[in-house]
């Protein structure tokens, strides 16, 4: 008879667990690893709690320690005040928002007043008043595409994801511009052109930004603030030099229709306005 020998039993695949090593955690902590070797520990810190630890630690140690530290203290002071000391009053909450008007592009509406000025005093000649009155209409919208997306606003996507992130904060940002552009451009008109000059821009700059705001529902306000503004300009160009299109585009009698069209924009933005909801949201 055979003596069969008995048959091991199957051992269990040992795990092995492998931790960050100190190196990349010191890395990780004060932020300098790379993207793709951060996004692995990411991913391991989901499941490794001896790692989450340690690396918590190098970060409360690290050099922005004491910023957390302040943040935490700050939270906890507005929790323990009550609901009411996170709320924020609308007109607060507008100049707050008016952080996003760039620089760069008020200081282009200065330098576009600037050189009108220039021109019209220079000589007594009045190239600059239609040059003006011309580029005043697609200022504003202009500005309303520097002023909202994520190209414009650096924190676009923290306040896309609120829920007054859509249509209501780019209808904030729109009046900021406006409140920028209308007077500068209006005195300078007046100034230039004498007072009828000064308002007979309101209604084209009124209907374009309307337009921007509409046609952005589908494409974004980068994209519409780009045709609508090239739209303008071929349409100044098709009428002649500034000095021939001015008077035909902005005269008394083309008022009504502008009126026209500002109308039919808001209705548009009206039936449009949930398409703000998802519209360029992280």
């Amino acid at each position: 008879m055979l003596n069969r020998r008995p048959t091991p039993a199957p051992r269990r695949a040992e795990r092995t667990v492998r931790h960050v090593p100190d190196d990349t955690a010191a890395a990780y902590a004060d932020g300098t690893l790379a993207d793709s070797a951060a996004w692995s520990v990411d991913t391991h810190l989901d499941s490794c709690t001896a790692c989450a630890i340690r690396i918590s630690a190098l970060v409360r140690t690290g050099g922005a320690g004491p910023l957390l530290a302040g943040v935490r203290e700050a939270v906890l002071e507005a929790a323990a005040a009550g609901p009411r000391a996170g709320r924020t009053l609308p007109w607060r909450a507008a100049l707050q928002s008016a952080r996003v008007l760039r620089p760069a592009w008020v200081g282009s509406v200065l330098l576009t007043l600037a050189v009108a000025v220039a021109l019209s005093r220079l000589g007594g000649a009045p190239e600059g008043r239609p040059w003006l009155l011309a580029l005043a209409p697609v200022l504003p919208p202009v500005g309303v595409a520097l002023a909202y997306g994520r190209y414009g606003d650096p924190a676009h996507e923290l306040a896309a994801s609120t829920p007054s992130g859509g249509l209501r904060l780019l209808l904030t940002r729109t009046g900021l511009v406006l409140a920028v552009c209308v007077p500068l451009l209006s005195a300078a008109g007046g100034v230039l052109a004498g007072a009828g000059a000064a308002v007979a821009w309101l209604l084209p700059g009124l209907v374009l930004t309307g337009a921007t705001l509409a046609l952005g529902s589908w494409t974004g306000c980068h994209r519409a603030a780009v045709a609508v503004t090239a739209a303008w300009l071929l349409a100044v160009a098709l009428c002649g030099l500034p000095a021939v299109a001015v008077p035909l585009l902005l005269s008394p009698a083309a008022q009504p229709a502008w009126a026209a069209a500002a109308a039919a924009c808001a209705c548009l933005l009206i039936l449009r306005r949930t398409a703000f909801d998802h519209l360029e949201r992280p």
